[in-house]
């Protein structure tokens, strides 16, 4: 039967289903969403021509001239720095000050004969990874520096996290007084993971990586991968997580041709994480 007109009409009928699929696709396609970092930059660029949501088009200043040199070189060399985070498992939550105040109300409820409910609060945190590709990183040379932020809505506070290079994993240091309940920083510095037996004594959820990264044979890329754990957190809070990374791939200082020391700019890439528990951002 399918051999005969029938199956004729069939065939036609699915050939010009998938023309009309791909003549939608094409026409409400954002094409920037197949943009690379450096179609990004050009179309943010006074003279680009085609607007998008990828990031902010830059300003006429100077200001903005002289950041749109650093992302210009940050994306041709296609430095990279995001946040990734994982609901579980969480090993600091006894530590957050969510814990603390939902503990010290269960108590009070409990000594006055009321019933209490769990303390447990895991599905209200997450942990929070750092994923950088440092590329042409030298060892002896290349410096990076990042700064992790947020500030939290319930307590009125902010939260700042150092991260600079350490020989065998990223030191984390909290600066300007920040809380360490709200934000729980992680306390065992320990050698990156790299087989699942490590993982709980290290505590890790994912597989981490601090160092020069190689392909399926083994042969070193021009770049070095860092995918660390930082910590912990409760996010009801908390609208916005924010990232910065300054890299030096010469150092922070280096000899120029007067054989004078001299302190090298670095390259900045700036990432966001928005909340999507927070009422803020509509959910």
């Amino acid at each position: 039967m399918f051999s005969g007109p029938i199956g004729v009409a069939i065939f036609v009928f699915a050939l010009v289903a998938q023309l009309v699929v791909a003549l939608i696709q094409k026409i409400f396609k954002d094409e920037s969403d197949d943009w690379d970092k450096m179609q990004i930059w050009f179309n943010n660029c006074l003279f680009g021509t085609k607007s998008s949501d990828k990031g902010i088009a830059y300003a006429a200043t100077f200001d903005s001239m002289a950041l749109e040199i650093n992302d210009f070189m940050a994306a041709l060399i296609n430095l990279d720095a995001v946040i990734q985070l994982q609901e579980q498992p969480i090993y600091y939550q006894e530590q957050m000050r969510l814990y603390k105040q939902t503990k010290l109300y269960n108590d009070k409820q409990t000594n006055s004969g009321r019933p209490t409910g769990p303390t447990n609060i895991a599905h209200l945190c997450q942990e929070i990874y750092i994923s950088f590709v440092l590329p042409n990183y030298d060892e002896n040379k290349s410096k990076y520096e990042g700064m992790l932020r947020f500030f939290d809505n319930q307590n009125k506070e902010a939260v700042a996290l150092k991260i600079t290079n350490g020989d065998e994993f990223p030191i984390l240091e909290f600066v300007n007084g920040s809380p360490e309940d709200l934000l729980i920083k992680r306390q065992n510095p320990l050698e990156p993971a790299n087989t699942e037996k490590v993982l709980i004594p290290s505590k890790v959820g994912r597989i981490e990586s601090y160092k020069k990264a190689t392909d399926s044979e083994e042969n070193e890329l021009n770049y070095f991968q860092v995918f660390y754990k930082v910590g912990e957190f409760s996010y009801p809070g908390i609208e916005e997580i924010y990232l910065q990374l300054n890299y030096w791939p010469k150092g922070q200082m280096s000899q120029n041709s007067q054989n004078k020391i001299v302190n090298n700019l670095p390259l900045m890439i700036y990432y966001t994480y928005k909340n999507p528990h927070s009422p803020v951002n509509g959910f």
